[in-house]
């Protein structure tokens, strides 16, 4: 169940970062083909580039890691800054209705200020006339339209409670960011925009933090250590280079049997000294180093190990069993090498 939720919670999260930064280089060069493929295999390309830094750290090395964490550390930048403007325009788009009381309300206020200067213009100039003006006083209203300017005056200023109303409205749906925002006095843009800096430092590392999880978790079916080594070999190993490997049935030298031969001219006398039995793993190790003469000093280089100390221990009887890690190394390197075959020649004599 661990490993099903680590997969899904990592085709969630990548699926949704891959694809943001796809839509945004199309949105930015052209919704193309050739756009499209370049930014799936970048986004492909960059989990590939993490999973195989993680597995191959020990054997990788130091150039080799700054070159996959540089190539890394630029996809992360650029994926970043996809899904930044990605969310951003969700977020505009989200909020255009809003926007557009807004202006509308800015619009129909200035037409509210310019309706009441030009009322309020027409009432100084007809309180200046003499108080038995009264028929010029209609003539001078009809004239500059006084009627009409209210009018309009009443009209956009029902229109503007009606915006005012429906942008609290929608103010109270926009969501629990934008509400905050209002009640901490703080403008709704800046505040989403703390919120996409937080989102976006928050799923990049995710996405390749699950990726990494996900690498380990899946092949860690096998016991990490190789004291239980022989329940594997048991049920049947599931390492590539352990199933392509020849099946012999050949008698290994463990660190629980040494036996000594010498051929005689009668036969062969065998002396066995016996030591307390080990697992088999452990015994696999042992017959890979015997059969290729390895020293401690080989067996460090093809596991990555750098203490000569912890590989002799390993190679010593009685010591500590070799991690699990270390003997898939050591299986490898054995795969690769060539398969030498012995064979009797017969001698003039006529003896073997």
């Amino acid at each position: 169940m661990h490993r099903i939720l680590l997969s899904l919670s990592l085709t969630l999260v990548w699926g949704t970062t891959a694809y943001m930064s796809v839509g945004g280089l199309m949105a930015l060069f052209g919704a193309s083909a050739v756009i499209a493929c370049l930014a799936t295999g970048m986004e492909l390309g960059k989990l590939a580039c993490v999973i195989h830094l993680h597995r191959a750290w020990d054997r990788l090395p130091i150039g080799g890691r700054a070159f996959y964490m540089a190539v890394i550390a630029v996809l992360v930048g650029l994926t970043a800054i996809e899904a930044a403007g990605y969310l951003i325009q969700g977020h505009q788009q989200g909020v255009a209705g809003l926007a557009r009381a807004s202006a509308e309300i800015d619009g129909l206020a200035a037409r509210q200020t310019i309706l009441r200067d030009r009322i309020e213009t027409i009432d100084s100039t007809l309180a200046g006339l003499p108080p038995g003006y009264v028929t010029r006083r209609i003539r001078e209203r009809e004239a500059a339209g006084y009627d009409a300017l209210q009018a309009e005056l009443l009209s956009v200023t029902g229109r503007l409670q009606d915006l005012r109303t429906g942008q609290v409205s929608a103010r109270a749906e926009a969501g629990p960011v934008a509400a905050l925002a209002h009640l901490a006095g703080v403008p709704a843009d800046r505040a989403m925009l703390m919120l996409v800096a937080i989102l976006v430092c928050v799923m990049e590392p995710l996405g390749l933090g699950l990726a990494v999880a996900a690498s380990a978790a899946w092949p860690a079916g096998r016991p990490k250590t190789a004291k239980t080594a022989e329940i594997q070999t048991a049920a049947g190993s599931a390492d590539p280079a352990e199933s392509a490997r020849p099946k012999t049935a050949e008698t290994r030298p463990t660190r629980t049997s040494i036996e000594t031969a010498e051929n005689g001219q009668n036969g062969r006398n065998a002396a066995k000294t016996k030591t307390p039995v080990v697992s088999a793993a452990q015994e696999e190790f042992l017959a890979i180093v015997q059969r290729h003469g390895l020293t401690a000093e080989n067996v460090a280089g093809i596991t990555g190990r750098s203490k000569r100390k912890t590989v002799a221990a390993w190679m010593a009887a009685g010591g500590p069993d070799i991690p699990i890690k270390a003997l898939r190394l050591m299986r490898r390197w054995n795969a690769r090498q060539p398969s030498v075959r012995l064979i009797k020649m017969a001698s003039a004599g006529g003896r073997p």
